[in-house]
């Protein structure tokens, strides 16, 4: 049988594009040029001595392997956005990710805001 290894890949949130400063799907917001994958460890640091502007992710089903939030840094999920991941690790702030964010292999999207 045919094995695929994947390697994960870190991709870090930059922000601060003029005109899409906050938006999670511009390429240009993030380290790696691109929108973070299925195969991407997404950090999100305190860029408050940088760009000054978090992520917002407005709708969409998003999978990423891990999501890392940073201390002092915020990521916004709107309504209708569901994050799938692998690992989740939150010291900082995720606003809705109590009903977004669902862990693989669990039944639900249960998490405190500082996870």
């Amino acid at each position: 049988l045919p094995q695929t290894v994947s390697a994960q890949i870190i991709n870090t949130w930059k922000g601060g594009t003029p005109g899409q400063e906050s938006k999670w799907d511009c390429s240009k917001n993030w380290s790696r040029g691109r929108i973070p994958d299925i195969f991407d460890n997404v950090i999100i640091p305190n860029v408050s001595t940088g760009s000054q502007k978090y992520p917002i992710i407005k709708t969409g089903m998003i999978e990423i392997n891990q999501l890392y939030i940073h201390s002092n840094a915020t990521l916004t999920l709107q309504e209708s956005v569901r994050i799938l991941v692998n690992e989740f690790n939150n010291y900082g702030t995720c606003i809705a990710c109590d009903r977004a964010v669902k862990i693989k292999g669990l039944d639900f999207f249960t998490f405190s805001e500082n996870h």
